[in-house]
């Protein structure tokens, strides 16, 4: 069984990146970086929110 922060959101369960609050830092999990993994990050980026991604490599590549 995993265990999950009291303050962990999937985020797909985040309408707007916006309601982050940019204080926090987002660790972000996915079972393979692909081109959305990239988007989410550069959009989380933009808006000066530090993120720390666990992926393993494309399956293509």
């Amino acid at each position: 069984m995993m265990s999950v922060l009291k303050s962990s959101r999937k985020l797909d369960a985040i309408k707007d990146f916006k309601e982050i609050d940019s204080t926090d830092r987002v660790l972000l999990f996915a079972p393979f970086y692909n081109d959305q993994v990239a988007l989410d990050i550069q959009k989380l980026i933009a808006l000066d929110i530090d993120v720390v991604l666990i992926s393993n490599k494309p399956k293509n590549r």
